[in-house]
Parts: C-alpha cells; sequence; structure tokens
C-alpha cells in the first residue's frame, strides 16, 4: 500500500502480507522543488539521500555509512563515472 503527498508523489510504501503485520519498506520521502527524490527512508531505519547540482544533475547518493557514491556529469547530465568514497575498488 503507497501514500502520496499533496504533489502525488509517493511518500510511504508498505507490504501487506496475508496473516502477518503489514511491513514498512519506506516510512518517508523528501523531494526537491521541481519534483527529484531527495531522501528516502526506509523500513529498516536507514536514510537514502540523494545530492544533485544546480541543474538537477546527480552529484552523491549516501545510505546511512554503508554506500557513499559521488557522480560526474557532462554538460547535459550524463553521468560519465561513479566514485565510490568509502572503497574505492567499487569505482
Amino acid at each position: 500500500m503507497t501514500t502520496y503527498d499533496y504533489a502525488d508523489r509517493p511518500a510511504t510504501l508498505l507490504a501487506k502480507r496475508p496473516g502477518k503485520p503489514d511491513q514498512p519498506l519506506v516510512t518517508s520521502a523528501a523531494y526537491l522543488p521541481s519534483g527529484p527524490l531527495s531522501s528516502l527512508t526506509l523500513g529498516n531505519g536507514l536514510t537514502e539521500t540523494r545530492s544533485f547540482t544546480n541543474r538537477y544533475f546527480p552529484s552523491s547518493i549516501t545510505l546511512g555509512s554503508l554506500l557513499t557514491w559521488n557522480y560526474s556529469t557532462d554538460n547535459v547530465g550524463n553521468i560519465l563515472s561513479i566514485t565510490d568514497a568509502l572503497n574505492p575498488a567499487g569505482n
């Protein structure tokens, strides 16, 4: 089951399980003024945070202390590379 914010964007997500309590998958979501997802709090308490340039090109994504990726993009927003800040072997 999904709930939506004032702009009809997904805000929460519950998994309905027969004979079991509902499982929260997403407990909250936040968006930037023109629409891109900026943060997502998962049912396990972890929060994914996304950063963007002033043109809304992706610049980074983090997930608690588990993931930190930095993006480089070309002039039209195509991702050229992803740098893993926590594990450089993952570049």
